[in-house]
C-alpha cells in the first residue's frame, strides 16, 4: 500500500481519487488514480489519464470536487524526466528543473469516463491546484510561481500569483486563464475554492 495515496472523496461518495505507485519503487510512476463505489467498498479503476500524449513523471496535489456525472479532479504533473540512480540525492539544480516542469492537470468525469486536460504548458512552476464544481461549471485555481534562487529553489518570493480558469461543461470549453492575485502583498500562504449558490 502506497503511504502517500492521499485519497479524496467526491461529494456524494460515488468515487474516490488517490495517488498510486502501482507497486513501483520509482516515484516517477506515481499517478492520479480512481476507484468507483461498489457495494460497501470501492473498485479500483486504475489511472485517470488514459491518453499517452499526456504522460508525465509523477503526480502530486490531487484534489476532487462535485458529484454524480459532474465531478472534476485536479493535480500537478511533472512533465520532465530527472535522470538519477536509486539513492542518489537531488541537487538544487534538479529541484529547479522539477519546479519548472510542474504543470496543472484537470480531468472532468461525466458519470462514465474522464476527459483530461493539461491546463498549463510553460517553464514556470504551477502548483497547489484547487477545484470546485457547481451549476455546470468547474472552477480551477492554482499558484503560478517562480524561483531563480539556486541556494533555495523553493523560495517563491520572486513571483507568486494565483491564476484561475473556468470550464463550461455544456460547451466543453475552458475560459482564458486570469490572474486573481499578482503577489504584490507577499507570497501565497494557502489556497481553497468554493462555489457559492445564488
Amino acid at each position: 500500500a502506497y503511504p502517500f495515496s492521499n485519497p479524496q472523496v467526491a461529494a456524494d461518495g460515488s468515487l474516490i481519487v488517490y495517488h498510486s505507485d502501482g507497486g513501483s519503487t520509482t516515484i516517477e510512476d506515481t499517478v492520479a488514480s480512481w476507484a468507483i463505489r461498489s457495494g460497501s467498498g470501492y473498485a479500483d479503476q486504475g489511472e485517470i489519464v488514459t491518453d499517452p500524449a499526456l504522460k508525465g513523471y509523477g503526480d502530486t496535489g490531487l484534489q476532487v470536487a462535485g458529484e454524480g456525472n459532474r465531478i472534476a479532479a485536479v493535480w500537478v504533473r511533472q512533465k520532465d524526466h530527472i535522470t538519477k540512480d536509486a539513492g542518489e540525492e537531488l541537487t538544487n539544480e534538479d529541484i529547479l528543473l522539477m519546479n519548472n516542469s510542474a504543470e496543472i492537470m484537470a480531468s472532468i468525469y461525466d458519470g462514465s469516463t474522464w476527459t483530461t486536460h493539461q491546463l498549463t504548458n510553460n517553464r514556470n512552476p504551477d502548483v497547489a491546484p484547487v477545484v470546485s464544481v457547481d451549476d455546470g461549471k468547474v472552477f480551477v485555481a492554482y499558484r503560478s510561481v517562480y524561483s531563480s534562487n539556486l541556494a533555495n529553489p523553493l523560495d517563491f518570493s520572486e513571483s507568486d500569483s494565483i491564476v484561475y480558469t473556468v470550464y463550461d461543461m455544456a460547451s466543453g470549453q475552458w475560459s482564458d486563464a486570469e490572474t486573481v492575485y499578482n503577489g504584490t502583498n507577499g507570497t501565497v500562504m494557502g489556497l481553497s475554492s468554493e462555489i457559492l449558490g445564488d
